[in-house]
């Protein structure tokens, strides 16, 4: 658990430090149509970095996953270059519409909300939120979750979620993922709001950390987003998605780093 926290605590401080360049840079992303990537010969996508195993760093604080498997296929489908932008968890949407990245692939659910800021693809993948704890904190409902110091990452669907049913008290919210369960380890919360991936990732590393599903909250689908009003390129994408999910690539790739056939959306 602690190497997994370090490894992914490194990695947070490399995108912070890339967060300063990228923003400090003159050249920004900007393209729009298929037609201005194209011609560019580059794509900019941003992703995060938390994710196990949707998006993470590896021990050389390089980009690894799922989604980002699925970035390098855009990219070659697409006929250019790859560039991974690696994006703080909590400003994701903020990069992509100061046009620092062309889109992005970035273990981004698709909510109301946010769809009033960006377009989504159509969905790629589908994830579950689900309150965990140990066997000994006795949880049924939300009614229960009033008592208990629970924990969400700040900016997530969980955080949106929680906030909405239960009061904006009612949660306490860390910047990151490994902030989040490094205050578990220490007792200062009894809850977490995960997925039953990532929490068994962080079970794995550490066995000292015993959680169970307690209840799902809500299963969410998450989309490629782009900056709004570009058709052409959400054309592009939704055939994209299309082809790699008629294709058995996306499912393939689904099984490699979830060690399971992708369930039905």
């Amino acid at each position: 658990m602690q190497n997994l926290l370090e490894r992914m605590r490194g990695g947070l401080k490399a995108v912070l430090m890339l967060a300063a360049v990228v923003f400090m840079a003159a050249g920004v992303a900007q393209a729009q149509t298929t037609d201005e990537i194209v011609k560019r010969g580059k794509i900019l996508i941003g992703v995060c970095t938390e994710a196990v195993p949707v998006c993470f760093l590896d021990e050389k604080q390089e980009s690894v996953g799922f989604e980002i498997d699925l970035a390098k296929m855009l990219a070659e489908r697409m006929g250019v270059e790859l560039e991974l932008v690696q994006v703080p968890g909590a400003s994701r949407i903020q990069y992509l519409l100061a046009g620092k990245v062309d889109i992005l692939i970035a273990f981004l659910g698709v909510t109301p909300e946010r769809a009033l800021q960006v377009d989504y693809s159509d969905p790629y993948f589908t994830s579950d939120s689900n309150v965990l704890a140990s066997a000994d904190v006795a949880i049924a409902s939300y009614e229960d979750l009033k008592k208990l110091r629970v924990a969400v990452v700040r900016g997530t669907t969980s955080d949106r979620f929680l906030t909405k049913k239960m009061g904006e008290g009612a949660v306490l919210r860390f910047d990151d993922t490994p902030s989040m369960y490094q205050a578990l380890l220490s007792g200062q919360i009894d809850v977490v709001t995960d997925t039953l991936y990532n929490a068994a990732q962080m079970m794995k590393s550490s066995p000292q950390i015993k959680l169970e599903k307690k209840f799902a909250m809500f299963n969410q689908i998450n989309g490629i987003a782009i900056r709004r009003d570009n058709q052409n390129l959400l054309n592009w994408l939704n055939s994209f998605v299309g082809f790699a999910k008629a294709s058995g690539e996306l499912g393939l790739m689904y099984e490699k780093w979830f060690g399971q056939p992708q369930p039905k959306f």
